[in-house]
Order: structure tokens, then C-alpha cells, then sequence
């Protein structure tokens, strides 16, 4: 989630050659491609776990507000941008599911895994 020329210059001071953004986007898309089978994957291995950590923030794209939802469980973390549905109204749907925490002592009552001491 960085900007296109913040990759060029970043490019650059390694390797000292403007990489254009045509080439940058074509390297994402193959990228994009490349990942789609461990995407798969990865979404149906999180969601077998008992528990999942959700979270999310927002970003602005094209000066609309877009929400990055984060996933995760274990070792797998999946992060999708959506242009709609803050966190909030899926408790107010979901309620039932958000406070699974008080009635399972297994689920964690907040997105962070602490370890015991």
C-alpha cells in the first residue's frame, strides 16, 4: 500500500534506475496473479481456525473512504481494501459473533495474541 513513486525513488536509491510506473503495475498485476492459488488457500485455512482476529482502518482512495480489512489467525494474515462497510455495522449485524469472547473463554476478547509470561 505505498505509492507509485514512492517505489520509483525508493527503486532508484537501490539501484539507481527509475523503474516506470507501466512496469511497476505490470509487475503487481503478475504479482497479483501469482498469489491468487495461495489466496485461496490461505482464506480457507483461516477460516477452519477456532478463532480469527479482525480489524480494520481506513483509506482514503481517489478522496473516497475505503476500509482495509485485516484477517488473521496463527501464521496467515489476509488484508482486503473494500469501498464500503465499516467495522461497525457488521458488529451491529453480527452481534452475536463480536461477543463470542464472553461466552467462549478460548476466544480473545481483543485482536491481540498475548503471550504467557
Amino acid at each position: 500500500m505505498v505509492a507509485l513513486n514512492h517505489v520509483q525513488k525508493l527503486v532508484k536509491s537501490m539501484i539507481g534506475v527509475i523503474i516506470s510506473e507501466a512496469t511497476l503495475l505490470k509487475f503487481i498485476l503478475r504479482l497479483h496473479q501469482a498469489l491468487e492459488t495461495w489466496e485461496v488457500t490461505a482464506t480457507e485455512a483461516l477460516l477452519k481456525q477456532q478463532t480469527i482476529n479482525v480489524d480494520e482502518t481506513s483509506l482514503k482512495v481517489d478522496k473516497t473512504k475505503h476500509w482495509i480489512h485485516v484477517y488473521s489467525s496463527g501464521d496467515i494474515t489476509l488484508k482486503f481494501l473494500h469501498n464500503a462497510h465499516n467495522l461497525f455495522e457488521r458488529f451491529q449485524k453480527y452481534e452475536k459473533d463480536v461477543l463470542l469472547f464472553a461466552n467462549h473463554s478460548h476466544v480473545s476478547f481483543t485482536n491481540v495474541e498475548l503471550n504467557a509470561i
